[in-house]
C-alpha cells in the first residue's frame, strides 16, 4: 500500500554508489542496478616544443577525473618528432566501467630562432653629450625569452662630429647569435 512505503529508500540509492541496491515495500523487494554511464572528464591543452625536443601524453594532460575515481589515459595519435609543423593529437580516457572520453590538443614543433634585439633607432646628439645606448632596447628570443645583451661603443667618439656605429649583440642559451 502506498502507506507502507519508505521514499527514504529511494534516496538512498540515488546517494549510493554503483551496484545492486534493494527497495523494500511491505513484502514486496525490488532489486535496482545502478550504474555509471557517465564518460570521464578530459582535459588537455596544446603543446608547443622545438625541433630536438620530444613530447608524451603528461605533456597535453591537463586533467582527467570521474565520479568513480579511476581514470585510465591514453594517446591514441602516434607522434611523429624532428620535423617543424603541427600535428592534432587524440587522447582518450576511459573509467572502470568502460565509459570513454575523447579530447584533442595541437603539438606544435617550431625551428628555435635567434634571438632578436628590439627598438633600435638612430640616435642623434650633440657632441660630447652622453647617451643612455640601451634606453628602449631589449632583446628576446623564442625559447629563453628576454634576454641579456651587450652594447659595444668603441668606435663612437662623442667629442666629434660624424656618423658611427654601434654594434648591440644578443646570445640565446642554444648559441645563437644577433
Amino acid at each position: 500500500a502506498p502507506g507502507d512505503f519508505d521514499y527514504s529508500q529511494i534516496d538512498a540509492v540515488n546517494a549510493g554508489t554503483v551496484g545492486q541496491h534493494q527497495i523494500v515495500a511491505g513484502d514486496r523487494i525490488c532489486n535496482v542496478t545502478v550504474r555509471d554511464t557517465t564518460a570521464p572528464e578530459l582535459l588537455l591543452q596544446d603543446v608547443t616544443i622545438f625541433l630536438e625536443q620530444t613530447a608524451n601524453i603528461r605533456d597535453f594532460l591537463v586533467g582527467a577525473k570521474d565520479a568513480s575515481g579511476a581514470v585510465s589515459t591514453r594517446m591514441l595519435t602516434e607522434l611523429t618528432f624532428g620535423t617543424a609543423g603541427q600535428q592534432t593529437v587524440v587522447v582518450e580516457a576511459e573509467d572502470c566501467y568502460g565509459n570513454v572520453a575523447r579530447a584533442q590538443a595541437v603539438l606544435t614543433i617550431k625551428v628555435d630562432e635567434a634571438p632578436q634585439i628590439l627598438g633600435l633607432e638612430d640616435i642623434v646628439l650633440k657632441k660630447y653629450a652622453v647617451p643612455n645606448y640601451a634606453a628602449g632596447v631589449t632583446a628576446v628570443d623564442d625559447r629563453d625569452g628576454a634576454i641579456s645583451f651587450t652594447v659595444d661603443t668603441s668606435k663612437v667618439q662623442l667629442d666629434k662630429a660624424g656618423t658611427y656605429f654601434i654594434t648591440y649583440r644578443a646570445v640565446d642559451s642554444a648559441g645563437q647569435e644577433t
